[in-house]
Parts: C-alpha cells; structure tokens; sequence
C-alpha cells in the first residue's frame, strides 16, 4: 500500500492577495494532493490537527507567534533562517530546521 501524503496551504486573505491567488491556484490545477484553504479560522484547529509539518514563509508575521502555537500543536516547524522567528524559537530546538531558498525547504520538508 503507497501512502500519498497531502499539502495543504493554509492563511488568511485581503485584497492584495487575489493576483497571488490566482497563480498558486493556476500553478496548482494539476496536482491531486495540494489543496489551498484561505479564510477559514474556525477550521484552523483541524487542519493543523492533520499536519505534521509547518512551513513559515520569509515574509510572514515577525513575533513568532504562528510559530509557536504550530509547535505546541505537535507540528514541526520549517522556517526561514534569518531574523528573530529563528534565532528566538527555531534555531534553539534544531540547527536543522532552517531554509534559505525554496529548495531548501523542500528538502527539509521531505
């Protein structure tokens, strides 16, 4: 039996977002197990039960927050190596989480 793991992109929205949108959504017709969540605060807590992995992104919040509410939630977190996100909370658990590029993190994700 092969297990096919799924990837969900998940956060909030405003009108900046629509032309982003649209390309993620585009670039993402052709894959099965991508799904893209936005807006959906009440679902937070069960999508974030199903993961395992939290990827936060370079341009995200600055505080840490997301971060640390992902990892009291068991998930694993992927972050951008540069700032205080890293050097506050990430770097202290494992040298090993951090990314630079896009490729990076998918290798770590993997």
């Amino acid at each position: 039996m092969c297990l096919r793991q799924s990837s969900t992109l998940l956060g909030s929205t405003s009108d900046y977002s629509e032309r982003m949108l649209k390309v993620i959504e585009s670039e993402a017709k052709s894959l099965s197990n991508f799904h893209l969540e936005t807006n959906v605060p009440r679902r937070i807590p069960e999508l974030v039960s199903q993961a395992s992995i939290y990827l936060h992104p370079p341009f995200a919040e600055h505080f840490g927050i997301a971060i640390a509410e992902a990892a009291a939630a068991g998930l694993v977190p992927v972050v951008y190596w540069d700032g205080g996100v890293w050097a506050d909370i990430v770097s202290r658990v494992d040298q090993g989480l951090g990314y630079t590029s896009v490729e990076e993190a998918a290798h770590l994700i993997r």
